[in-house]
């Protein structure tokens, strides 16, 4: 029964032809195979096809609104079971996010928390604490964003600054949050 489970995944992911088809099939088959032993052998194929197929169409799929798709299949593979290729994807999308001048603009709300969160589980790595001192300066310089999100994204987005305390973006974007909080008190 699970393998067939694995093979139906795999199958689904391999046909999803843009990044909302294929994060959604990486989220139901991450939870249909939840304590099977191929859900790591899942997410580390997903993580590749993720890296090779879905981020270098970032910037042009960020424009049209599918950010949250990128969120979602990287918070997934970013997990431990993800393992190498989980965090070769993650190190990927925090280059892509560090190094974009204006997409930011352009990324859904909901989904800032979710990188944030997927980053802050590779404090060693450059590239995660620059996607998210970017995430932070961003927050910093549009405080609209945050109005945005709940009590929960709000606490994932300091969960990923707090892994950089020493860099002044994060420190910016958890002040960013403070204020936030404080406008709804």
């Amino acid at each position: 029964m699970s393998s067939n489970l694995f093979n139906n995944a795999l199958d689904d992911i391999g046909r999803a032809r843009d990044i909302v088809q294929f994060s959604c099939a990486v989220v139901r088959h991450s939870g249909m195979l939840r304590d099977q032993e191929e859900q790591a052998a899942f997410l580390q194929g997903a993580a590749v096809q993720f890296t090779r197929h879905f981020l270098p169409n970032w910037e042009q799929d960020i424009r049209e609104g599918e950010s949250f798709g990128y969120a979602t299949v990287s918070n997934a593979v970013s997990r431990e079971l993800g393992g190498q290729p989980g965090m070769q994807a993650c190190r990927a999308m925090a280059a892509k996010v560090s190094s974009s001048t204006s997409a930011l603009d352009d990324v859904d709300a909901r989904a800032l928390p979710l990188l944030a969160l997927s980053f802050g589980r590779y404090p060693q790595l450059a590239e995660c604490r620059d996607g998210t001192v970017r995430i932070g300066e961003f927050c910093s310089d549009n405080p609209a964003v945050l109005r945005q999100l709940d009590a929960r994204n709000l606490s994932l987005l300091v969960n990923g600054f707090s892994k950089w305390p020493d860099q002044p973006g994060c420190g910016d974007g958890t002040f960013a949050v403070a204020g936030e909080v404080l406008r709804r008190a």
